[in-house]
């Protein structure tokens, strides 16, 4: 053996060594075969519920199961409810599906070189894939359908079956890649504490799905979409889709602390989404933190001995979110086969058209979020405070604009807009206590409160869009309405008020109040619903909520740990 390839054999022996790695998949294979009306019953384009659990719950028990030899169920409305009968006669469901999960991770740490102590790598992959097949049989057969009107049984076939009877055959299959890269660091230099990770992750996913429809069948097997007769009944014979996605990212944080009392943190996010243009398709997302753990400081455990650990603490952070379909940045066209456009030497002529708007400047949501809050432990556990005050303000929210531009402009305009913006502001409160005794019972008791605000800031709003409907400076989920203040009572209070909604007044009914005093209550009328509790106001939310514990340290029983918890939440 040569010195090169005994070095090689040794830094291959090493990194094997140091390395750590791990492999987990899992196969599996499952076959199931229910009823035809088991889960839906599909006649042409309609999807229907008509399950045998749905006809049992409007059946009526009290009529034989069979007469003439055929089932008989009960007519409620349009359909015939016979449970019995859609569980033994309706066909069959069929579903195969094959399905694998897969990762690795493989990991070094460089620790045996002294100047890349606290350094590792490691590269994650992951693979899944799934295949399912359905051969769906939706028999037609013949029931006696009990009439209440006439009190007369008479027969029908079963409803919400196609009479041809029906079949149809899919077969769908998907997988996924994940691979994610990383690096991480962390190292103590006396006082000085650094931390640092880095990593790049690319997704990607790929479905195809097809499925094909046919009916007249006169037995439930052999069955095939070769075997079927007819298209009756059924308008799409064969529909089809495929899907694929792709995300990269890159993140990274790095965290300082110096004596373990200023604690530094810097994290960022860069992400790539499919759904955009190329020149809208990455999004940056940074976040930031600080942090001073004032029960370190010498003064501090001086003047205040009996608090074990006090912790102030802000931050500012980005998220992004591309909520939007995808491959509205792409062109897309339509044809107007099997009709004619133009007539050219005698022969009619299909052409294709456009057929969507291309939205090149649609781009991710971006939510702006900022915290400042505090951290205490007090007498050894026996208290605890938790307290955060919070701020986020989320722009470029992609929302319709139907409505907004004028028809003469024709259908070549935009439905969708980055325009919309919200705000939403708040604190909790946490409060903890701890306690235990020499016996080895312990418990602990956990309170919070909580209040929230948001706030419409920005909105399509269409030309003719009501005033009394002006959402800006609102509650997302803001309901509206008249103003009640009362029932009618007597004669005279139906004289002496105005004209309400409906155009009638009686006794006993809702008295409304005319908000801009035209003595008529109508549109112009209607306001924000205000509905009024004794600890919030229209536009928040109060929560609070509590919890205890008990246990035992002595006994190992289910009943030696007691829980209880309440929860109470008020919103406006």
């Amino acid at each position: 053996m040569t010195k090169r390839a005994k070095g090689t054999l040794a830094l291959i022996l090493a990194f094997v060594v140091l390395a750590n790695a791990g492999i987990f998949w899992k196969m599996s294979y499952s076959k199931t075969h229910t009823s035809g009306d088991t889960i839906v019953v599909r006649v042409g384009d309609t999807v229907a519920a008509n399950h045998p659990i749905s006809q049992a719950l409007f059946s009526l028990p009290i009529i034989a199961p069979t007469y003439n030899d055929l089932p008989q169920g009960y007519m409620s409305g349009v359909y015939t409810q016979q449970p019995i009968a859609a569980v033994n006669k309706s066909g069959f469901q069929d579903t195969k599906r094959w399905q694998f999960e897969g990762n690795a991770k493989l990991e070094y740490d460089f620790g045996s070189i002294k100047a890349l102590e606290g350094l590792k790598a490691a590269v994650h992959v992951a693979y899944d894939y799934s295949n399912t097949g359905n051969r769906n049989m939706l028999q037609s057969y013949q029931l006696m359908s009990f009439s209440p009107t006439t009190m007369n049984s008479t027969v029908v076939n079963a409803s919400g079956v196609n009479v041809n009877s029906s079949f149809n055959k899919s077969s769908s299959f998907g997988d996924g890649f994940t691979v994610r890269p990383t690096l991480t660091y962390n190292r103590e230099f006396g006082r000085h504490s650094v931390g640092g990770l880095f990593f790049y992750e690319q997704k990607k996913t790929y479905s195809d799905t097809m499925t094909g429809y046919k009916a007249g069948y006169f037995a439930p097997y052999p069955v095939d979409l070769s075997i079927g007769t007819t298209w009756e009944g059924i308008t799409t014979p064969v529909t089809g889709s495929f899907s694929e996605t792709s995300i990269a990212s890159y993140a990274g944080r790095f965290n300082y602390a110096f004596d373990k009392k200023y604690l530094v943190e810097f994290t960022f996010r860069a992400d790539g989404s499919y759904k955009f243009a190329p020149e809208n398709r990455w999004g940056f997302f940074p976040s930031a933190a600080v942090g001073w753990v004032m029960s370190e400081e010498k003064f501090f455990k001086q003047a205040l001995p009996k608090i074990d650990f006090f912790k102030l603490r802000a931050s500012y952070g980005e998220l992004g979110m591309d909520d939007t379909s995808p491959y509205l940045y792409v062109q897309s066209y339509r044809s107007t086969a099997p009709s004619y456009s133009y007539i050219i030497g005698g022969k009619g002529q299909t052409t294709y058209y456009t057929s969507n708007y291309v939205y090149k400047d649609l781009t991710w949501s971006r939510s702006r979020s900022f915290n400042v809050g505090l951290d205490l432990n007090a007498w050894g556990g026996k208290l605890g405070i938790e307290f955060d005050w919070f701020y986020k303000v989320t722009d470029n929210i992609l929302e319709q604009v139907g409505g907004s531009y004028a028809p003469s402009l024709g259908g070549n305009v935009p439905s969708y807009k980055n325009s919309g913006k919200v705000d939403n502001r708040g604190f909790e409160l946490v409060l903890k206590h701890n306690n235990h005794f020499a016996s080895g019972w312990r418990y602990s008791l956990t309170g919070s409160l909580s209040w929230a605000r948001n706030r419409v800031l920005a909105k399509q709003i269409s030309d003719n869009h009501p005033m009394y409907r002006a959402i800006l400076g609102k509650p997302m989920g803001t309901l509206y309405g008249y103003k009640a203040i009362g029932l009618y009572q007597t004669e005279e209070q139906i004289a002496n008020s105005p004209t309400a909604p409906s155009g009638e007044k009686r006794l006993g009914d809702l008295m409304y109040a005319d908000v801009n005093g035209d003595g008529v209550v109508d549109l112009l009328d209607i306001t924000t619903a205000q509905l009024y509790y004794r600890a919030a106001k229209g536009d928040s939310s109060w929560s609070a909520a509590s919890r205890c514990d008990f246990n035992d340290d002595n006994v190992i029983d289910v009943a030696d740990f007691v829980e209880i918890w309440l929860h109470y939440t008020v919103r406006g």
